[in-house]
């Protein structure tokens, strides 16, 4: 099947072995961009035997000119980084001036930002090759993974699975071995979500760490723009390069405390029996015997975990600030937006939720004002936790279920104790399961939660994480 050979990876597919690859000259970055480019027309597009992945909105036609150089730098003995000419995608919500940024809706094909996001230009200003623009769900507002430019998105661990959202694009391209690196961006678990259910890394690092300029908001407090790679080293030397500010020692030597929640924090669907969490337990008691310390601890409050999020009520202002600063975008509100109906029907739940915040302001601001209330109280109860129990991480499934039939709203999500604090997470996978309605192992994933501004540490720790998961495969 079109799967199994879309996941039988090269070597070039982790970024630190790819970087390795180009500097000792076993590779050239025009032969990475030319097997990148080979694997798209493979498993990307639709054949009489299975559909396509349907991850790429648009392949950049530079590429080569952009590889070429790398390999003229490396020939000198001059690259601009131990990165120069590997090859990354983009989420087509971040701006690229060479190529259309579409934000996966029809309405915007052909739209051209007048520059680089300054995530997309920190990368490209290292050397770093883009390959191509990746799908997503409609402006970033869902995460069925349903893109109205591209069409549904398929899970190349099982291409009758969903792969989620919003950077279903990203997940794809990385675990099919596309690029070695992709963009995405982080409101909801947009980053987590697809990558736990594709067997990929990811950082959805502390809010402010990587620069939003560029990128198509859905709320300022929540937005994060974070890399998806093969390994938490892959994550590293990207956050390195897209970092806003430098990822400084912890402020004390980590002691690999962890603190374990294992439910309680999903909207919906709970598993408290299923595989994924019979893995998860297994990863416990591995790290217990590694020498970690693993104390099971409560999840947040409920109605602190539900009232914190700030999506729907600062959606409508987000948006109208990104459109009001681009005149010639084709709309100039998230109303007149919403009003042309070029989205899919899973994005048109969530903009609508933002459109009617407008109906009522003076209801908005209440409801805003007890949403950063809440927020305020649940980073309050995670500083004591962290803190009263000494722990380095809290550490709990990405996602409590194996990804779910197309179509099917994926249940068990995890991801909101961050982006409903801000505090950053890493998603490690953690191996595959046998779902109870399928018939070969999919990918599951968990999640490290730590202090604000740790970002360097919570990295150490999940490499530590992912070396012991290592040694037991």
């Amino acid at each position: 099947m079109r799967r199994t050979a879309a996941l039988a990876r090269p070597e070039w597919a982790d970024v630190p072995a790819c970087a390795e690859l180009l500097a000792s000259g076993r590779l050239s970055s025009a032969e990475l961009v030319a097997e990148g480019l080979a694997r798209i027309a493979a498993y990307d597009g639709d054949t009489a035997d299975a559909p396509g992945l349907s991850a790429v909105v648009a392949v950049n036609p530079d590429a080569y000119a952009e590889a070429d150089a790398a390999d003229d730098r490396r020939r000198a003995g001059k690259p601009l980084s131990a990165l120069d000419g590997v090859t990354f995608v983009v989420k087509d919500c971040i701006e690229t001036s060479d190529l259309p940024t579409t934000h996966g809706s029809p309405l915007f094909t052909g739209w051209r930002a007048a520059s680089d996001a300054p995530a997309v230009a920190r990368l490209r200003a290292a050397g770093m090759v883009l390959l191509a623009k990746v799908a997503l769900d409609d402006f970033a507002a869902a995460c069925f993974g349903e893109c109205s430019v591209r069409g549904v998105m398929h899970n190349p661990w099982d291409d009758e699975r969903m792969v989620s959202g919003s950077s279903g694009g990203s997940a794809i391209a990385v675990a099919a071995g596309y690029a070695p690196l992709a963009l995405g961006t982080d409101t909801g678990g947009s980053l987590r979500i697809p990558a736990a259910l594709t067997g990929v890394a990811t950082l959805r690092g502390t809010g402010g760490l990587v620069p939003t300029a560029g990128v198509f908001p859905v709320s300022a407090s929540h937005d994060v723009v974070g890399a998806m790679a093969t390994t938490i080293a892959g994550i590293r030397h990207a956050t390195a390069l897209l970092s806003a500010r430098s990822l400084g020692p912890a402020d004390r030597p980590a002691t690999r405390r962890l603190g374990v929640v294992r439910g309680g924090l999903a909207i919906w669907g709970d598993d408290p029996e299923g595989p994924v969490l019979r893995r998860f337990d297994e990863v416990c008691e591995l790290l217990r015997t590694a020498g970690f310390t693993v104390t099971e601890v409560p999840p947040p409050p409920r109605r602190l975990l539900d009232a914190s999020s700030l999506i729907t009520s600062e959606m409508s202002a987000s948006v109208g600030s990104y459109l009001a600063a681009r005149p010639d975008a084709p709309v100039r509100s998230l109303a007149e937006l919403f009003a042309t109906g070029a989205f899919t029907s899973w994005a048109r739940i969530a903009l609508a939720r933002g459109v009617m915040t407008d109906a009522d302001p003076a209801a908005a601001r209440r409801a805003h004002q007890a949403g950063v209330a809440a927020r305020h109280e649940l980073r309050g109860y995670t500083a004591r936790l962290l803190a009263e129990q000494r722990l380095d991480a809290v550490l709990y499934p990405g996602v409590q279920r194996p990804a779910a039939p197309i179509g099917v709203e994926q249940s068990g999500v995890f991801t909101r104790w961050s982006e409903n604090t801000g505090l950053p997470a890493v998603g490690v996978p953690m191996g595959q399961v046998l779902p109870e309605d399928g018939d070969w192992p999919l990918p599951c994933s968990l999640e490290l939660l730590g202090a604000e501004d740790r970002d360097d540490a919570l990295l150490d720790l999940a490499s530590a994480v992912e070396r012991e998961l290592g040694r037991s495969s």
